[in-house]
């Protein structure tokens, strides 16, 4: 995984909205599907698998994901 997805997975397992078997199901099946694991359509995927509905916080922390990765290390 890279960095903005790591920080992603980190907010939303430690905010409660996903479970680390959600994230790491997700990571699989993307890899499965030979799909790209972007953050973007990590998110997207979490979103059409009904495994949050809090679109809102999972866009916040996309969005503050992406802002960690380019100034911090791995979390």
């Amino acid at each position: 995984m890279n960095k903005d997805l790591e920080w992603f997975c980190f907010h939303v397992v430690t905010e409660g909205l996903l479970s680390q078997e959600d994230c790491r199901a997700v990571a699989s099946a993307m890899a499965e599907a030979r799909v790209e694991a972007d953050i973007t359509t990590f998110a997207q995927t979490v979103i059409d698998n009904n495994l949050c509905a809090d679109v809102d916080r999972l866009q916040q922390f996309l969005e503050m994901a992406i802002q960690e990765a380019r100034t911090l290390g791995f979390p």
